[in-house]
């Protein structure tokens, strides 16, 4: 015989007993991911675990807002339900929910035990079947979504047993009818993030300190592959985002040498798979993740480093368009010159000399035949990669002028004609 249940893993600090009373009445202070199961056979138990894979912010005080980061990753699970709960009927029994709760209050903790879900990425998986995804509830505005009533930022999860698969529904209200035509199947191992499954049209984590130095996380992608997630970058307005990639013999080398191996299509991609990588116990294989601007040409600093192990294939070696592996500063003739009004000029940033020293300050100036200053196109700390700069000679008159480029003890010199 088959049963439908509605399971909730209640899972909440100790001293914070939630009741649907209590969520009345707070409104958005207690947000919980309901989950429903189907398929199961008579007296038969599932559990869930929802594991953090990367950092997790807390929220201590809501007003002002106050977020403690912590790495520890914690794993909220519940144990199997009883035979009476798998088999009871009554239809009281569905307003006993069953789910994980996630960890927000008004009050000041001086300390925060995580037996709940605070602001994090996890992982949500099930011990019946092979079926997971991953759910990103990194987005600080998530307590303002206000276009729904109701339970509207609960989440509603169901675990279809027989095919194993998951669904989710977005409803503003309790979930009584488990045939409800607006659930939508998740694909296996893909990613839910919050903002989105809400219909909302974007999302922030500037309120979460130290966010882009966390936010990078690495797992296998279920093939053998390693695969990355991150966030968006709390300040830099990014068009795109870069991943370079570095690769060592030892756990901690003296020197490592990143390559720019993916830059992603749009701003609104936050994750990438390595099919470079085979996972393996070889090689140590290093990660971080910047953020792009190419509208300025400008690069974020980068991300905090992910480190997994693993080897390189052969046959799915760095194009050569990303190679930078070993290669020196280097400023190159603009183009077109002579130029009316305005030219492009090139230059090579290498890779650092220093464990983890990824970005190099840098600047591109432009001087006058007498020496003067005429402006300064690039004066920021930059990774390695081959970079392309704008210069705009409109308000300038026809002659001789020089461009620099400038790296700690590097300097380089050419001359470029303006003609108009």
């Amino acid at each position: 015989m088959k049963n439908t249940c509605l399971l909730f893993v209640f899972l909440t600090v100790a001293f914070n007993v939630l009741s649907i009373a209590q969520e009345s009445k707070m409104g958005w202070e207690y947000v919980e991911i309901y989950i429903i199961t189907t398929g199961l056979e008579e007296s038969e138990t599932i559990r869930y675990e929802m594991k953090a894979i990367s950092p997790v912010w807390l929220k201590k005080r809501a007003f002002p807002f106050d977020y403690a980061i912590t790495n520890e990753f914690k794993l909220c699970y519940y144990p199997p339900l009883t035979e009476e709960e798998t088999n009871n009927s009554n239809p009281d029994f569905w307003y006993k929910w069953k789910g994980f709760n996630h960890q927000n209050s008004n009050n000041v903790y001086d300390s925060v035990q995580m037996d709940s879900f605070a602001y994090g990425l996890y992982k949500i998986s099930q011990n019946r079947g092979q079926a997971y995804f991953y759910l990103d509830y990194r987005d600080n505005n998530w307590g303002y979504y206000s276009n729904c009533a109701g339970h509207c930022q609960d989440i509603w999860i169901k675990y279809d047993k027989i095919n194993d698969s998951f669904s989710y529904l977005n409803k503003g209200d309790k979930v009584t009818n488990f045939n409800d035509p607006s659930w939508v199947q998740i694909e296996n191992l893909s990613v839910l993030r919050i903002f989105s499954l809400k219909n909302q049209s974007s999302f922030s984590t500037d309120e979460f300190p130290f966010f882009w130095k966390n936010c990078l996380a690495v797992t296998d992608y279920g093939n053998g592959n390693p695969r990355l997630f991150w966030s968006k970058h709390p300040t830099f307005t990014a068009t795109n985002y870069k991943i370079y990639r570095a690769v060592s013999s030892v756990a901690n080398p003296r020197t490592l040498t990143y390559n720019l191996i993916h830059t992603t299509a749009t701003d609104n991609v936050f994750e990438y798979t390595d099919q470079d990588v085979a996972l393996g116990n070889s090689d140590y294989v290093f990660y971080y993740v910047a953020a792009y601007n190419s509208n300025t040409n400008s690069t974020s600093e980068p991300s905090n480093v992910v480190t997994t192990r693993g080897g390189m294939y052969k046959q799915n070696q760095l194009s050569e368009e990303y190679k930078t592996d070993n290669i020196k500063y280097e400023l190159y003739q603009n183009t077109p010159n002579p130029f009316n009004p305005s030219t492009t000029i090139s230059f090579t940033v290498p890779s650092s000399t220093e464990y983890y020293s990824v970005l190099q300050n840098v600047t591109l100036k432009v001087y006058d035949i007498l020496g003067n200053e005429v402006t300064t196109l690039v004066n920021e700390n930059k990774p390695a990669g081959n970079y392309e700069v704008k210069f705009d000679g409109s308000n300038l008159a026809s002659g001789i002028y020089f461009y620099k480029l400038q790296s700690g003890s590097f300097a380089q010199t050419k001359k470029l004609l303006l003609l108009k």
